[in-house]
C-alpha cells in the first residue's frame, strides 16, 4: 500500500486535473467566442504555456513553504480567479482582454501545483515504492485527460459557457478540500521561515534560486534537458500544425481523435513504467525514442487514417514511460530540501520550448505543408535517441535500482551576499 496521505494526494490531483482540463478548453472557446479569430486563441495559447518558463522562480518558494498550505491556498486561489469571469458577464464587463489578462495569471498560479506534488511524494512514499506512485499519478492524468477531451466539448454546450466557470471554480474548492486532509510530517512540512528583516528574507530566496542553478549545472541533469528541450520544440510545433494537419486528410472530427491516441500513448507508457524500471535507463530510452520517431514520422505520410492515428498513438508511449521514469530518478537522486527547486527548474527549461515550437511551428505552417511540420516531431524524437548514443553518461545510465552514488546530486553552496 502507498499509504493513506498518497491517496490523499492523488484524489486531490485528480479534482484539480478535471477543474485545469475542463478550464483550458472552456477558456479557449471562450477567446474565440468573444473575438471570432483565430489568431487571439492562438495568443491564448501562448500566454497559457509561457509562464511554465518561469517556474525556476518558483523552485525556492516550493522548498521553503509548506506543501501544504502551498496546495490548499494555490487551489482557492485559483477557485476565487475564475469567479471573476462569470461575475464579469454578468454585468455585462467581460471582453476577450479580461479572458486573455486571467489565462496567463491562472497558468502562472498552476506551476506551484506539479512542482510541489512531486516533492511531496517521496515524503508521504517509501523510496521503493516511488515508481509505483508516479505511475499511477500520471496513469491518472493520463486517462483523465483521454475522457475530457471527448466530453468536455458536450460538457459545455450542455451547462453553458459561463456557467462551466462556476463548475470549475467548485472543483478547485473541493480539491482544497481534500488537500486539507494530507497528514505530512511536521520536519517535513513546517514553513522554514527565519525571523529576519525583509531584505534578509529576499537574499535568502535569491541565495536559494541561485544555489538550486548551480546545483543543477553541475549535475547530470542538462543532458536529460537539452534533447528532452529540443523534443519539446518539435512536439511544440504539432500543437500548432494538427488542426490543418487533421483537417487535410479527412475533416476536423480527426483533430480529437489525435489528440485522444496522444493522451492513449501517455497511459500506455504510463502503466508500462512499472515493468521496466529494471532495465538500465540509456538503453529503454534509446530504443524506445529511437522507435517512437520512426513511428511518428511513418503516421505522418501513411495515407489510411487508422493505421496512422495508431502509429502516432504508440510514438507516445515510450515519452509517457520515461516521464514516469525519470522523475522517479530524480527523486531519488536529489535530497528532498531541493526537489522543489531542481523540478522548477525542469519545468522552466524544457517548458519554453513548447510554446516557442508553437509559435515557430504556426508560422512555418503558412509556408509549408502542414504534414513537413507534423513529421519534425518525430525526428525531434529521433533527435533524442542520437543525442542518448553520443553522451557517453546518458548511454551507460543504469536502471533506477542500480543507481549509484556517482549519480546523486551534489548541492552547491553558495555564500550569501548581503
Amino acid at each position: 500500500m502507498l499509504g493513506r496521505s498518497f491517496y490523499v494526494l492523488l484524489s486531490g490531483r485528480v479534482i484539480t486535473n478535471i477543474g485545469d482540463s475542463i478550464y483550458a478548453i472552456a477558456a479557449m472557446l471562450l477567446v474565440y467566442q468573444l473575438s471570432g479569430s483565430s489568431f487571439y486563441t492562438g495568443l491564448a495559447g501562448f500566454l497559457t504555456m509561457a509562464p511554465q518558463a518561469l517556474q525556476f522562480l518558483y523552485g525556492p518558494i516550493v522548498d521553503r513553504l509548506s506543501h501544504y498550505w502551498i496546495l490548499i491556498l494555490n487551489q482557492l486561489l485559483q477557485g476565487g480567479i475564475l469567479c471573476f469571469i462569470p461575475i464579469l458577464y454578468y454585468f455585462d464587463f467581460l471582453t476577450v482582454w479580461v479572458v486573455l489578462t486571467v489565462m496567463p495569471i491562472m497558468s502562472a498560479i498552476q506551476q506551484l501545483t506539479y512542482p510541489t506534488q512531486y516533492a511531496l511524494v517521496p515524503k508521504i512514499v517509501k523510496e521503493e515504492k516511488l515508481v509505483r506512485a508516479n505511475s499511477l499519478m500520471n496513469i491518472t492524468y493520463q486517462s483523465l485527460d483521454i475522457i475530457l477531451t471527448g466530453i468536455s466539448g458536450i460538457f459545455i454546450t450542455i451547462v453553458g459557457m459561463i456557467a462551466v466557470f462556476w463548475i470549475d471554480a467548485i472543483f478547485f474548492m473541493m480539491a482544497a478540500l481534500l488537500f486539507s486532509f494530507l497528514r505530512i510530517n511536521k520536519s517535513s512540512s513546517k514553513m522554514k521561515r527565519g525571523k529576519g528583516s525583509f531584505r534578509e528574507s529576499i537574499l535568502a530566496y535569491k541565495n536559494d534560486l541561485f544555489e538550486g542553478c548551480r546545483s543543477v549545472q553541475k549535475s547530470i541533469i542538462p543532458k536529460f534537458l537539452l534533447a528532452s528541450a529540443v523534443a519539446n520544440f518539435m512536439i511544440g510545433s504539432l500543437t500548432a500544425v494538427l488542426p490543418e494537419f487533421t483537417s487535410d486528410r479527412g475533416g476536423a472530427h480527426l483533430y480529437g481523435f489525435y489528440l485522444g491516441g496522444l493522451s492513449a500513448g501517455l497511459l500506455l507508457g504510463a502503466m508500462a513504467a512499472n515493468f521496466l524500471e529494471r532495465f538500465p535507463i540509456g538503453v529503454i530510452t534509446i530504443v524506445g525514442f529511437a522507435l517512437s520517431g520512426f513511428s511518428w514520422i511513418s503516421a505522418g505520410f501513411i495515407e489510411n487514417n487508422l493505421i496512422s492515428l495508431v502509429m502516432f498513438s504508440a510514438s507516445y508511449i515510450t515519452i509517457g514511460m520515461t516521464n514516469v521514469i525519470f522523475i522517479a530518478v530524480i527523486q531519488q537522486m536529489v535530497p528532498s530540501s531541493h526537489l522543489g527547486r531542481v523540478f522548477s527548474l525542469i519545468a522552466s527549461m524544457t517548458g519554453i520550448a513548447a510554446p516557442l515550437g508553437s509559435l515557430i511551428g504556426g508560422g512555418m505552417a503558412t509556408v509549408l505543408n502542414s504534414t513537413i511540420i507534423f513529421v519534425s516531431g518525430g525526428v525531434g524524437l529521433l533527435f533524442v535517441a542520437a543525442f542518448w548514443i553520443i553522451s557517453k553518461p546518458l548511454r551507460n545510465f543504469p536502471s533506477k535500482m542500480n543507481l549509484s552514488a556517482a549519480y546523486h546530486f551534489k548541492v552547491a553552496q553558495v555564500k550569501s551576499h548581503s
